[in-house]
């Protein structure tokens, strides 16, 4: 019993949705891979003729690979010279670091003196009068009646007088001294950085090997790239 051939074409037009699961790129443009997969691969025989297991199939498979799909179509999106096979940023960072120390010691004395002479004179003086009289009676003998014998006046003067004088030298001797050490230290970091930028050709590649290299990246497609795939994945390549 013969195996039934079954081509992409004739599987796409039984299951026209065959292809809607296919993950590309969003960069990519889906119809442009749907139509160089059915060109390429055309009357080729599947190796699925299942439509519902092959539409699973290329779901399964273009979810594994787009990542890398995607990394390929940024490398045509590059923006460069074909003819430098230099172009470098170099950047140089220098630091320099400055410390400055300060120590020193201050100090000083002070002192005073005070003195002086205290006198103070004092005087007083008291005056008083003092005056009496005493008186001297008698009695006859016969009579009762007293009669005056004899009168004594005394008068009196009191005068005191007190003076001092009060005298006295003060002094007083004061000094204050003080003593400070300092210690500091001082520094800082400078950091300068310098780029510049090496470009053009330094003479190990020809210019005409920068050419032909440069069609080589021209002729990349990432969309045949893809359908390729497809083609190794899905057909079999026995003519």
């Amino acid at each position: 019993m013969s195996r039934a051939n079954l081509s992409i074409i004739g599987l796409y037009t039984a299951r026209p949705d065959l292809l809607d699961d296919l993950h590309l790129p969003a960069q990519i443009d889906r119809e442009q891979v749907e139509d160089a997969i059915l060109l390429d691969c055309a009357e080729l025989e599947l190796v699925y003729t299942n439509p519902d297991f092959m539409k699973r199939a290329i779901k399964a498979w273009s979810h594994h690979r787009v990542d890398a799909w995607e990394k390929m179509y940024e490398t045509t999106q590059y923006e460069y010279d074909p003819l430098w096979n230099k172009d470098a940023t170099i950047t140089d960072t220098e630091s320099v670091e400055r410390k400055q120390s300060i120590d020193g010691t201050t100090s000083g004395t002070a002192s005073s003196d005070t003195s002086g002479t205290n006198s103070q004179t004092k005087s007083r003086t008291s005056t008083g009068s003092r005056t009496g009289s005493q008186t001297h009676e008698v009695t006859g003998f016969n009579d009762n009646t007293l009669a005056v014998d004899s009168k004594d006046s005394t008068t009196a003067s009191d005068q005191l007088t007190d003076s001092g004088t009060d005298s006295g030298t003060t002094s007083e001797e004061r000094e204050d001294s003080h003593s400070e050490t300092r210690s500091e230290d001082l520094g800082e970091t400078v950091t300068r950085t310098h780029t510049h930028r090496e470009t053009g050709n330094i003479g190990v590649t020809s210019t005409m090997q920068l050419i032909r290299e440069q069609r080589d990246i021209v002729n990349y497609d990432v969309v045949q790239m893809i359908a390729d795939e497809f083609k190794h994945k899905f057909c079999i390549l026995v003519y």
